[in-house]
């Protein structure tokens, strides 16, 4: 499995200048995918299904 993540040049240096912040930067990115691909979505809420129609 790949992942690419794509930053605007400025933010690089921010987000990945030092390794606490990049341990944890990348720490986000990897639950986030895992949460996204590993669990169900969540159900629509019924208010939703009146809101769209």
């Amino acid at each position: 499995m790949a992942c690419r993540v794509t930053e605007q040049g400025e933010m690089i240096r921010f987000k990945y200048g030092l390794p606490e912040i990049t341990v944890s930067s990348l720490s986000l990115y990897t639950g986030a995918i895992l949460e996204a691909n590993l669990l169900p979505p969540p159900e629509p809420k019924e208010s939703w299904a009146s809101h769209y129609g």
